[in-house]
């Protein structure tokens, strides 16, 4: 009787949706019942005239034997048919369970077992199954299309990667059979379980899917889908496929981004972000508008949605790093109203931390965002990257710079990335110790990220790299740049001929201030690029844009541009972490007419860079501020301390190529024929020579 009970509830639970843990429920009431019924068994007996006490039951009136040779024979009939079952399920289901199992053979040696074993690992597969569902419905001809479905989605989850997902002969051999998900779990050797059940009332249909961890029995996912009969086929694709993305974000991407998500948008909704996010990766325009297409018909569909639009804001952003910047007034607004909607959300904060990073005046901001995201998400690698990034940018003390890479927790970075972050300020503050590491530790790249950095040969062996990998606009830009800061204008010549205009952006207005600087003429000059500086760039006076736009008003006589220009720029703080747009302040207003105002703003600047010289002399020399120190004193009327500028602050090892000849040769016209200005650009020229050479450019 107990066995009886057992075999209907293990059929009942699956049915009627009940969770897994009635089956123990019932097998746990089983046991604990056994020794009651023993106890009865003994105490009492059932008699014609009823239940007695065993004692009061004579020998002679006793029906036992005839009662218990009953049971005898009903027993044995049991034991027969209950080993005939297990005999069949043994031999001959488990034959074609086999077909989908991955078995490892007890002859290979145990290094043989460990490398498979690691193999395994590294693949990270899942395994799972997919049990055939369950028709609920009274119709029989409905059959065909619950197993329709099975299949749609085992074939939909196949495609997945990650998963390894049994093949349909040995999860259909479980088909109308009552067993435990456990032992179905083991004998296919998976350690997840699909299973589900199909209910049709007219034209309605209900679907109903769950997870199952097969080692702990639990629901990791459990969904309703209620939908209209009206495509078989397409009804069939579509279920399947919302389930595969469930079970996907559920099992593999586990990205807590989405977590708040999955509680709002149907699981293509999330798998169509998922999708979005990854295309972004990429970092090539195509998959960029891709990723914005996908965003927008999501917005639309759930308005409101901070997941949603934190990420178009930040797909934004992202579109201009890379090329074309329209769009780029969106990020801004798209990223306050995610924030609005949900101040931590993380695509929103990150969107921020970029968009502010580019102007001297919000720089600040940027820094607190990305201290707002290591204090939301301390776990993310990548907020601290940034900030050292942003310490960088800014040129702060390497001492300070120190301390910031001192509290990232461990574990946080990989040990070649602590190695390369340590080595890189080691670099500023131990040159000694930078060299014990890179004794200790050769040919282990941990000099990588201070080079590509640091060294100008390095930086462009960079540049050519990524061109060459992925020539979309922003890199092509670079690599224009160092181009013809070398002088290899032949080459610069081939790779200009790729940018396309018609995508107008910073990395346009890039290119042609480039080649403007070097008298090159492009199908856009830094004029016709203008209301680019005034819409999207909010009048930046960054010391490169300066000078081209300078040079162009000059030379067409349009100044009056340059006093527009003048009257919106932002205002910022003279400082060395603003140093290239203080600069470029200097020059708008020298070249405007306003001689003290600029020679004032210069001595500002100029004493900020002779203070941080002081106080901190290792990282002036690692920030490479010499060269803009010279510029300084000349605008600030300090020409007595050129000299000693260009002959101290310039060392053996110094490539001055990097510092361009381009704009120093404009920025230091006004004193061309200074000594210090003639030896420096000559300097220059020396070290284009030495490098095309070196790399066999012309």
């Amino acid at each position: 009787m107990s066995w009886l009970i057992i075999q209907v509830v293990s059929l009942a639970v699956p049915a009627l949706h009940l969770p897994t843990w009635v089956n123990s429920l019932v097998f746990l009431f089983v046991i604990i019942g056994l020794p009651f019924a023993l106890f009865f068994a003994w105490a009492f007996e059932l008699t014609p005239e009823g239940i007695k006490r065993t004692s009061e039951v004579t020998e002679e009136a006793s029906i036992a034997p005839q009662t218990g040779q009953k049971l005898n024979i009903l027993l044995t009939t049991l034991l027969v048919i209950a080993l005939g079952y297990i005999s069949y399920n043994h031999w001959v289901t488990s034959d074609n369970v086999s077909g989908g199992r991955v078995q490892i053979k007890s002859t290979s040696t145990p290094s043989e077992s460990k490398q498979i074993s690691n193999q395994l690992e590294q693949k990270a597969v899942l395994p799972l199954a997919v049990l055939p569902f369950v028709n609920l419905s009274n119709d029989p001809d409905q059959e065909y299309f619950v197993d329709g479905l099975t299949e749609e989605l085992l074939n939909s989850l196949t495609r997945i990667d990650g998963l390894k997902v049994t093949a349909r002969t040995s999860s259909f051999a479980y088909k109308n059979k009552s067993m435990d998900m456990r032992d179905i779990a083991e004998e296919l050797s998976v350690d997840y379980l699909v299973e589900g059940s199909v209910r049709k009332s007219g034209e309605d249909i209900r679907i109903t899917v769950q997870l199952i961890e097969a080692a702990s029995g639990s629901h990791i996912l459990s969904d309703t889908f209620d939908r209209k009969l009206v495509n078989v086929f397409t009804l069939q694709e579509n279920i399947s496929n919302q389930v595969a993305a469930a079970l996907k974000l559920s099992l593999i991407d586990k990205d807590t981004r989405y977590t708040t998500a999955l509680t709002k948008l149907d699981y293509i909704a999330v798998e169509q972000l998922v999708t979005a996010r990854s295309l972004l990766s990429d970092r090539t325009e195509e998959s960029n508008l891709k990723g914005i297409k996908i965003l927008e018909a999501l917005d639309e569909k759930y308005p409101n949605t901070p997941e949603i639009i934190g990420l178009a804001a930040y797909t934004y952003m992202e579109k201009s790093a890379i090329g074309d910047t329209s769009g780029i007034e969106h990020a801004e607004g798209m990223a306050k109203k995610a924030l609005a909607l949900d101040n931590k959300n993380i695509d929103a904060l990150n969107t921020l931390v970029h968009y502010y990073d580019d102007f001297a005046d919000t720089r600040p901001i940027s820094l607190e965002k990305d201290r707002q995201l290591i204090r939301y998400y301390p776990a993310v690698a990548e907020h601290y990257k940034i900030l050292l990034g942003h310490a960088a940018n800014l040129m702060l003390p390497c001492e300070e710079i120190q301390e910031e890479l001192d509290k990232v927790p461990n574990g946080i970075f990989n040990k070649l990335e602590q190695q390369q972050y340590q080595y890189w300020l080691n670099q500023c503050l131990s040159p000694k110790q930078a060299a014990q590491q890179l004794l200790e530790h050769p040919d282990e790249g941990i000099e990588d990220y201070w080079a590509e950095r640091h060294v100008p040969d390095h930086y462009f062996l960079s540049t050519q790299q990524k061109f060459e990998a992925n020539p979309n606009l922003a890199n092509s830009s670079f690599f224009y740049l160092n181009l013809l800061d070398i002088g290899a204008y032949q080459l610069a010549k081939r790779v200009a001929q790729k940018f396309d205009f018609n995508k107008t952006g910073y990395w346009a207005l890039y290119a042609s201030i480039s080649a403007y600087m070097y008298d090159i003429q492009l199908e856009k000059s830094p004029i016709d690029l203008l209301y680019l500086l005034q819409r999207d760039f909010r009048n930046t006076v960054d010391i490169w844009i300066m000078a081209a736009l300078i040079k162009q008003t000059k030379t067409e006589e349009k100044s009056a541009l340059l006093m527009d220009y003048l009257d919106q720029a932002p205002s910022f703080e003279l400082s060395v972490q603003n140093v290239w747009e203080a600069l470029g302040l200097v020059m708008l207003q020298y070249h405007t007419g306003q001689i003290e105002q600029s020679q004032h703003s210069a001595q500002t600047i100029f004493n900020a860079l002779a203070q941080y010289k002081t106080q901190y002399p290792e990282s002036f020399q690692f920030w490479r501020l010499n060269s803009l120190y010279l510029i300084a004193s000349f605008y600030s009327d300090n020409m007595a301390h050129s000299e000693q500028i260009l002959q101290q602050g310039f060392n053996d090892e110094y490539s001055y190529w990097w510092d361009s000849a381009g704009l120093n040769n404009f920025v230091l016209s006004p004193w061309k024929d200074h000594a210090v200005v003639v030896e420096y650009m000559s300097r220059i020229e020396l070290d284009r020579q030495r490098i095309r050479e070196k790399y066999g450019l012309k």
